[in-house]
């Protein structure tokens, strides 16, 4: 069977915007589902570098605290 993601030339997500922050925090975020089983995940997107943060459930409840009670590493 062909993988269909093999196909594709871009992603496209819908993206929120959060109050400016003025600590170099993205105001920028989405959410998708990625692995098998699917994994529901939170995403920070960093306009001024190639880095996209992602939620995590191993960083400690209040050292990564970010939008939304969100944990982002």
């Amino acid at each position: 069977m062909p993988n269909p993601v093999a196909a594709l030339q871009s992603v496209l997500f819908p993206m929120k915007k959060r109050p400016f922050q003025n600590n170099g925090a993205s105001p920028l975020l989405t959410a998708t589902s990625l692995g098998t089983p699917p994994q529901s995940l939170k995403f920070a997107i960093d306009t001024g570098t190639n880095i996209l943060w992602s939620t995590a459930s191993l960083c400690a409840s209040t050292s990564c605290q970010h939008y939304g009670g969100g944990r982002f590493v």
